[in-house]
């Protein structure tokens, strides 16, 4: 699949929404990209986690790991479709928030030590969660063999020298509160989705 039917599959799970909304990284945007929808339509998740799978499935990767929590249900369904198109058990893990970084626990650690990993993450904005899980598989001793996610919506490119390569590369617009076009006009912003107070 290209980016074009990729995002028909986002379209119809109900996934990319016009509004204003706060961003995890504080920014506003008038674009939200609902990975819960996706999450919730299965037997999409799957034909995602599968072209994910077509990627990466010749890259010798043993382990793949998502920051909690969107991102590790990604991860998990592109393990089990790596698993399905290789010939071994392709490990799953994912990285807990602890205190503004994340940490890879419950013995999962001991399972990353020295295994070849994908990272997963379903949307980047500013990249902070895909940059700190890389820090947690490090830390836990595993070897990061590319980052993945499915919307790449900051335009990052790589994240300590590791190029990232997704399903959708677009740039959104996002502003600084200060600076939000939105927010001039006094559009409310969303408070049922994104990271706006409640």
């Amino acid at each position: 699949m290209d980016e074009r039917e990729i995002m028909k599959i986002l379209e119809k799970c109900g996934a990319v929404i016009n509004g204003h909304f706060q961003l995890a990284s504080g920014e506003h945007s008038d674009i939200y990209v609902n990975k819960d929808a996706v999450y919730l339509d299965t037997e999409n998740l799957e034909k995602l986690a599968e072209e994910f799978a077509k990627k990466f499935v010749k890259k010798n990767i043993d382990m793949v790991v998502g920051p909690a929590v969107g991102g590790a249900i990604l991860a998990n369904r592109v393990a089990y479709q790596l698993t399905k198109m290789g010939f071994f058990k392709i490990w799953f893990a994912y990285a807990d928030k602890d205190n503004g970084r994340f940490v890879i626990r419950r013995g999962y650690d001991k399972i990353v030590d020295e295994r070849r990993v994908l990272i997963v993450e379903d949307i980047i904005n500013t990249g902070t969660s895909v940059a700190k899980t890389a820090e947690a598989v490090e830390k836990a001793g595993g070897r990061i063999v590319s980052i993945t996610a499915l919307f790449n919506r900051g335009g990052m490119t790589s994240i300590g020298g590791i190029r990232i390569k997704s399903l959708i590369n677009k740039r959104l617009k996002s502003w600084k509160k200060k600076d939000c076009p939105l927010c001039k006009k006094r559009i409310p912003i969303n408070s049922n989705l994104g990271h706006s107070p409640k």
